[in-house]
């Protein structure tokens, strides 16, 4: 009786080693396509359009629009903190449906960039 129980336990042992040799392993993380200046990985994201969304009321080049009944600021050029804090925190109203259908990324994105475009003489 212990020399089957000392085979059971062998051939158990042996087919554990086997399966756990062929089991599939996770696959290697992939290495993403787009990254932030900063290093953090991303999804695609079509900066264009949101930039359009932008540009409808900051004007084509985010100079900022000055009319008799509506002034709206330049964005162009701004400290990318200043940017994201007003995407995240300090919503104007007008603001407010774009800034909150953006992603954490999106917004990141939209920052980055404005941050780096030139900025409006004053």
């Amino acid at each position: 009786m212990t020399r089957l129980v000392l085979i059971a336990l062998i051939t158990i042992a042996v087919c554990g080693l086997l399966l756990g040799a062929n089991a599939p392993t996770n696959p290697p993380a992939a290495t993403p396509v787009n990254a932030m200046e900063d290093g953090e990985p991303f999804q695609a994201i079509d900066l264009e359009r949101i930039l359009r969304k932008c540009a409808a009321c900051h004007g084509k080049n985010l100079m900022g629009k000055q009319k008799k009944t509506k002034k709206t600021p330049a964005i162009a050029g701004l400290p990318k903190a200043k940017i994201l804090k007003t995407l995240s925190r300090r919503i104007p109203k007008p603001m407010k449906a774009v800034a909150k259908a953006l992603t954490p990324e999106e917004k990141s994105a939209v920052a980055n960039h404005i941050s780096k475009l030139a900025k409006s003489p004053q």
